[in-house]
């Protein structure tokens, strides 16, 4: 199973949780046009990651640095349209897990934006 974390991810939650209340009204080319600047941003934003200890940057530099910049404009761009996402805390995952069934599981924290479950009923 593969879930998005809340932990850590609250300052993004608060910024696109309410920009994309927006977003996903709009025609396709406006959300567009956003991530490709912001994706151009995200070059700065990177850049300053190599210095300081910055929110996502364990995430920015295993797995989005390394994508093309067309490739990281496409994964801005389906944030920025998403209808529905729900982040869990690991207490949430711990609780839906048993809530279901699963009394053998492993979870772990994945590029600290997202959880990894392996679980065994």
């Amino acid at each position: 199973m593969w879930l998005y974390v809340y932990e850590g991810n609250e300052l993004y939650l608060k910024i696109f949780s309410n920009f994309r209340k927006i977003t996903i009204k709009l025609n396709d080319r406006i959300p567009r046009l956003i991530s490709y600047a912001l994706n151009l941003f995200l070059y700065l934003y990177i850049f300053i990651c190599n210095f300081f200890e910055l929110p996502m940057k364990q995430y920015l530099f295993k797995v989005f640095k390394k994508c093309s910049f067309e490739k990281r404009s496409y994964i801005i761009f389906d944030q920025l349209n998403l209808s529905y996402a729900k982040y869990f805390t690991k207490k949430d995952v711990k609780s839906l897990l048993e809530k279901t069934g699963f009394n053998k599981y492993k979870i772990f924290y994945h590029h600290k934006y997202s959880w990894t479950i392996i679980a065994n009923k």
